[in-house]
């Protein structure tokens, strides 16, 4: 499964393209927290039903560091034929990997 993620603040990524909203910061903090443990569990769920996941970062495409299309090809294509259970693509650290748990 391939998941899009960007730098918006709900998916808290620390790159250069990440900004806190201006207002409100405790109800942000407090909400961001969350919706990282809610993704954290349905990524959870979703590798207890046997799917392996990729997230490729928005600044891998547009940031200042990003990658070519050829290079993000190339990981991903490494992604689909490996055995890695989480695979993070992103501009900060081109590529994250941590081994398939057993099920």
């Amino acid at each position: 499964m391939c998941f899009p993620r960007s730098a918006r603040p709900w998916q808290q990524h620390d790159c250069e393209r990440f900004k806190w909203p201006k207002t409100r910061r405790n109800f942000w903090s407090e909400k961001l927290q969350l919706n990282g443990r809610r993704d954290a569990r349905a990524i959870a769920d979703l590798h207890r039903l046997g799917w392996r996941t990729l997230a490729v970062w928005e600044c891998t495409l547009t940031g200042a560091r990003r990658i070519t299309i050829d290079k993000l090809a190339e990981l991903a294509t490494a992604f689909v034929r490996g055995n890695r259970d989480v695979v993070q693509i992103n501009a900060e650290k081109p590529l994250r990997l941590r081994r398939m748990s057993a099920r």
